[in-house]
């Protein structure tokens, strides 16, 4: 498991589909978020944002996912 996550470093095309992986098919938001904001630093795209606000919507914090759905506009 920890070689996927190193292996999105090295790919960062690869990057939100891993955050996706973690959130949906592993059911670990936190772990999602925590790669997301780890690659923002270097690579940052749209679609960050609403993944971000999709994650923020399963664990029912809104204020924050209205923030990311901000962002993306």
């Amino acid at each position: 498991e920890i070689l996927s996550y190193v292996h999105i470093l090295i790919e960062p095309e690869l990057i939100l589909s891993s955050a996706g992986i973690a959130y949906s098919h592993e059911d670990n938001p936190d772990e999602a978020l925590r790669i997301l904001d780890s690659i923002n630093v270097h690579y940052n795209t749209p679609d960050y944002h609403l993944l971000k606000a999709e994650i923020y919507e399963y664990k029912g914090d809104l204020s924050k996912k209205d923030a990311e759905l901000d962002r993306y506009w």
